[in-house]
Order: C-alpha cells, then sequence, then structure tokens
C-alpha cells in the first residue's frame, strides 16, 4: 500500500498495478517549498512511478479540493497533470468508495454504535 510522503512504502510500488493520489500528494507535488526528507520521498516515490510505468489515478474530489486552493495557478497546475501519460484524472462515486473499501481489506473490529445512521 502507499502511504502519503510522510510515510511512503516505496517497496510496494513495483508490485502496484495502480496509485491512487489524494490531495495532500498533489498539494506536495505542487509546493515549490517543500524540501527535506518528505521532498526526497515523495520525489522517488514519483521516480519510481515512472520507471515501473506505473498508473496513477486522481480522483476528481481530490483534485477539486487540490484546485480550490490553487488561485491563479489553476489551469497550469491542471495542464501539468493532464499533460502525464500515465496520470488519469477519475470519478469517485458511490461504486468507486465501494471498491476502494472492498480493496482495502482494513474491517473495523466491531461496529461503533456512536457512527450508526440510525442513532438518535
Amino acid at each position: 500500500m502507499i502511504r502519503s510522503p510522510s510515510g511512503i512504502a516505496s517497496e510496494a510500488v513495483s508490485d502496484c498495478m495502480a496509485v491512487l493520489f489524494d490531495a495532500s500528494v498533489l498539494i506536495d507535488l505542487f509546493n515549490k517549498r517543500l524540501a527535506g526528507e518528505r521532498r526526497a520521498k515523495l520525489d522517488h516515490l514519483v521516480a519510481t512511478l515512472q520507471k515501473s510505468r506505473t498508473d496513477v489515478f486522481v480522483p476528481t474530489p481530490a483534485l477539486a479540493e487540490f484546485l480550490v486552493r490553487a488561485g491563479k495557478a489553476r489551469d497550469a497546475y491542471l495542464q501539468a497533470l493532464e499533460s502525464q501519460p500515465r496520470l488519469r484524472i477519475e470519478p469517485f462515486d458511490k461504486r468507486a468508495a465501494l471498491e476502494c473499501a472492498l480493496q482495502s481489506g482494513l474491517p473495523f473490529d466491531k461496529p461503533d454504535d456512536d457512527a450508526s445512521p440510525n442513532k438518535n
């Protein structure tokens, strides 16, 4: 599983068919002030994904979260993302959310009574 740049499991990248980037990854990718270990990990992830020709998906809610704060650079950022041959912006609807949840394989130990939608 690929985690955020602060804790990337890069050894798993070579076994991945696809990776999903959330808004935090996009923000870091375009942050020119990002430096140090976090920048090094992110650069390593991107290089590894490119070398392995791994598909990268950006769900539309993550894209929206990223672009809402992009200001005047919004169009340039979107163009930069769309110009990447292995990066695809994908819709993320209820079906996609269910598929993502099923693939994660991380169930709760037991239902949380406080999270029940029927609780008054």
